[in-house]
């Protein structure tokens, strides 16, 4: 993303694959004074296969797929966002939104700001992802 840019994506799945022969991450513009919004929600269609998921990468990439993302960046999203081997790099207080069912898969997530993660049982189920009751999240200080 450029500096600058704001992308809004609603109603739609991003799929990054390939034959891992290029880079597979999310790129915000880093450094002092600069900025980017990407804004993305699932597919709530119940036909589709992608329902509920915003951003979907193939687990096979492992080729550049780590994210740092820098104080200006804000990731608004609502949905399944699946980056099975990137470890998240998160600086500053990116997420200016209220999401109302907003999942993160990764490798790894470090933040030195705040994210917000909520999710609703109503707005999960509106947007078609799946709830999981039990144990499995662990945070790290």
């Amino acid at each position: 993303m450029g500096d600058k840019s704001s992308i809004q994506a609603n109603r739609v799945t991003f799929v990054l694959t390939g034959n891992n022969s290029k880079a597979s991450h999310l790129e915000f513009p880093n450094g002092n004074g600069k900025a980017a919004t990407l804004s993305v929600s699932p597919s709530t269609s119940s036909g589709n296969p992608w329902r509920g998921v915003s951003i979907y990468q193939d687990p096979s990439l492992t080729n550049t797929v780590d994210n740092d993302w820098g104080p200006g960046a804000t990731f608004n999203v609502d949905g399944l966002v699946y980056l099975p081997n990137a470890n998240v790099k998160i600086h500053g207080d990116p997420s200016s939104n209220s999401p109302s069912c907003a999942k993160l898969i990764a490798n790894s997530l470090v933040s030195s700001g705040s994210v917000n993660l909520n999710q609703t049982a109503q707005g999960c189920s509106t947007l078609g992802v799946q709830q999981w009751a039990g144990e499995g999240l662990r945070l790290v200080n």
